[in-house]
């Protein structure tokens, strides 16, 4: 959010500086003489123009002087097709003329030329300056707004567009003109360069992330259509505003841009409508759905079916199926929010941040107001913040996750350790037994295992009790506990028996150290009151793995042979 904040805020900021002192044309003439353009904004240049409809005419033409009725002044921005008192057709030509006045204090100035959805001819003066015209029976190129520098050493400037359309439906100038000093217009141009590269950044980055999580979380389909949508919206912004598209391919056709950028808006309903479907599923009305999403698509199959001509014509219709998407949305969204679906109020807060540059964009479009195309900034912040969401979820999911795999461990644990020593029980014994015994095979080490109990232990618990003999047992098992290496494992194998594994350890080291155990058994001795102890001694047996034991259970069956003999022997003794 603060990348967006910081990307888009200074815009409304020199947005706000373009419409300070604002200055109209009237009767094809705006008088900027008051403006020190060395230290003002670029002004647009918006006002009455003189228009001639049906009429190509340059520089000094004599017919300029030539029927000057104040029919021929019509308001710009605005496309000739909306002109209230003359119905002029889309396909048809007209020239747009205007004179600018200025203080003279500036020599060089900058003229940012918007998009225009038509062949053109643009004179300053009696220079052309620019012109995306073909001959007739050729393909029309696609937009390119362009920024211009020209000289000027007196204080009037004639501007004349010649527009010739016969591909779209809007025609004439739908956008501002930008004037101002050099340096100024072309900082507007770079500033909505760079926020073009930072939104498409910003989508590029999104898609990837989310991208890739759907990999790894294939169940959670919203993050391959959010990723989707992210995606389109970058593509969106690529073949729109400063149209880095053109800039990319200046020759590209009308027909092929047209269709890239026109294409991408039910693109982006569709995968936004989905991503929506996934992430409320259980509270979307199916078939209301699915009909919205039959709209969308038949809208898209026409962009690639039809001639532009007709899918701009029918543009203005999509609204209202764009507009029907949303209220769907903003229907499911709130009846989740009803039904306390956790993030439904974080979406909506998004979504009405989304909806709010889709209506701007809307009645731009439609030109019900002159504001500009910013869906793409909104459309950022609203990736944003869902982006936020889907954080918060996964790191819950991550917390809950945590939570039940310590409460896993935990019962694992309870379930491999005993109950009375606290270390591992008989259970655990065979499975780590068995893992050690195939790590050894695979890395050629030995494993050694020894197995002992309590010497006349059954006399301990006749005589004290068995409550002296748990302290008894709680107490050998603090002694071997702290006499042995950390990857030695000792386990309880019931009553007074305990089996020790030693993992890279030969017979001889075994030996060893069976015999340092009991040798510190017997001369321990263990309090059960404060006036006597109770000294005890331990039998062990030793086995270890060589090419006649194939198994653990070999392994524990020779070291209760060893543990045998032990006792023969008279206990308290290793063999």
């Amino acid at each position: 959010m603060i990348t967006f904040l910081i990307a888009f805020l200074p815009s409304l900021v020199f947005g706000s500086g373009i419409k300070e002192n604002r200055v109209f044309a009237e009767t094809g003439v705006i008088d900027l003489s008051s403006i020190n353009f060395n230290n003002h904004p670029p002004v647009g240049l918006d006002g009455m123009w003189e228009f001639r409809w049906n009429e190509l005419l340059e520089p000094e033409d004599a017919r300029w002087g030539m029927h000057r009725e104040e029919s021929q002044f019509y308001p710009v921005p605005l496309f000739w097709t909306s002109y209230g008192d003359h119905q002029y057709d889309s396909i048809g030509q007209g020239t747009y003329r205007l004179i600018v006045r200025t203080s003279g204090q500036t020599d060089y100035y900058g003229i940012s030329l918007p998009e225009i959805f038509s062949e053109y001819k643009f004179w300053i003066n009696d220079d052309l300056i620019d012109q995306r015209w073909d001959a007739e029976g050729t393909h029309v190129k696609f937009l390119k707004p362009s920024v211009f520098v020209i000289y000027s050493d007196s204080d009037t400037l004639e501007l004349i567009l010649q527009v010739r359309n016969r591909s779209h439906s809007n025609a004439g100038i739908g956008q501002s003109i930008l004037f101002g000093s050099e340096q100024s217009v072309f900082r507007s141009q770079i500033f909505s360069l760079s926020l073009d590269l930072i939104l498409i950044a910003i989508c590029l980055f999104a898609g990837i992330y989310h991208s890739i999580i759907y990999i790894f979380r294939k169940e959670e389909k919203e993050l391959l259509f959010f990723g989707i949508f992210c995606f389109i919206l970058s593509l969106r912004t690529f073949s729109t505003g400063t149209t880095l598209l053109t800039q990319a391919l200046p020759d590209l056709s009308f027909l092929v841009g047209s269709r890239i950028a026109t294409a991408v808006i039910p693109l982006a309903v569709i995968s936004f409508q989905i991503f929506a479907y996934y992430f409320f599923k259980k509270y979307t009305a199916r078939k209301a759905f699915l009909i919205l999403l039959a709209f969308n698509s038949a809208y898209l199959v026409m962009v690639f079916v039809v001639d532009s001509f007709a899918y701009s014509s029918a543009y203005a219709y999509y609204l209202l199926i764009i507009l029907a998407t949303c209220g769907f949305i903003i229907g499911i969204d709130i009846y989740a929010i009803i039904k306390r679906e956790k993030f439904a109020l974080l979406f909506l807060l998004g979504f009405v941040l989304l909806f709010v540059g889709i209506a701007n964009d809307m009645m731009h479009y439609l030109q019900i107001i002159i504001t500009g195309y910013y869906l793409s900034a909104f459309f950022a912040g609203f990736i944003l913040l869902e982006s936020l969401i889907l954080s918060i979820k996964f790191s819950q999911d991550h917390m809950m996750i945590s939570v039940l795999s310590e409460r896993l461990e935990s019962a694992v644990n309870k379930s491999n350790l005993d109950p009375l020593t606290g270390i591992y029980n008989r259970r655990f014994l065979i499975l780590s037994g068995q893992r050690e015994l195939e790590m050894s095979r695979r890395n050629g080490q030995s494993f050694s295992l020894v197995m002992m109990d309590v010497d006349y232990f059954k006399e301990i618990n006749d005589t004290y009790g068995h409550d002296i003999g748990d302290h008894v047992i709680i107490e050998l098992t603090r002694v071997i506990s702290s006499s042995i290496r950390g990857s030695d494992i000792l386990t309880r194998f019931g009553g007074d028996e305990f089996v020790l594994l030693l993992p890279q350890t030969g017979i001889n080291e075994a030996f060893l150290v069976a015999e340092k155990l009991r040798g510190m058994v017997e001369k321990s001795a263990i309090p059960i009151n404060k006036d006597a102890d109770i000294k005890i001694t331990l039998s062990l047996g030793v086995s270890c793995t060589s090419d006649e034991v194939q198994s653990f259970d070999e392994l524990m069956r020779l070291a209760d042979q060893m543990l045998y003999k032990s006792k023969e022997k008279g206990r308290n003794s290793v063999c």
